[in-house]
Order: structure tokens, then sequence, then C-alpha cells
């Protein structure tokens, strides 16, 4: 999602919240505050996980892609919340 703009990038992650899905942000720089007042800060991402990696590199792509042992049990209770309707 490089290309992306930010704001789209966060209705994206805040649309798959809402939906149930667990989501993992990835960019090439940590997600930090430089400040308040400097125009530079970013809001706190709403995703699961955050991955800070490079998604030039063929092994961060396959880093991004991959779930944890954890992961799976979180994407099963999302999916039963969606089919309740939560």
């Amino acid at each position: 999602m490089g290309t992306v703009r930010l704001s789209s990038r966060r209705s994206l992650v805040k649309k798959l919240k809402k939906e149930g899905y667990w989501v993992r942000g990835v960019d090439i720089k940590e997600r930090q505050s430089r400040g308040p007042g400097t125009g530079h800060e970013f809001a706190p991402t709403q995703a699961d996980e955050f991955l800070p990696l490079d998604l030039r590199q063929p092994q961060n792509c396959r880093a991004a892609l991959t779930l944890r042992q954890a992961c799976p049990e979180r994407s099963r209770r999302a999916q039963d919340r969606r089919r309740s309707g939560l």
C-alpha cells in the first residue's frame, strides 16, 4: 500500500477491524510521533499488529504474509464475531 494515501490506509484498517478481521500493518518506518505541533504526528494504528518492514525485499514480503502461531486463533474469533453479527 505504499502508493495509497495515508488516510485511505487508515480507512481500510478501520473498515476491516469493524468487520471483525485481524489486521497487520506494514510500513518501512516505525509508527512514531514526532511531538505535538510539528505536523508530522502519526495517529496510533488500529491494526492488531504492526511490522516495520521494507516490502521491496522478498523475504520481508514473506514475513508480512506469514501468520504466527497465535494469529489463526484471532482469525477464528473474528470469523465467529462476523457470523454472530457483532
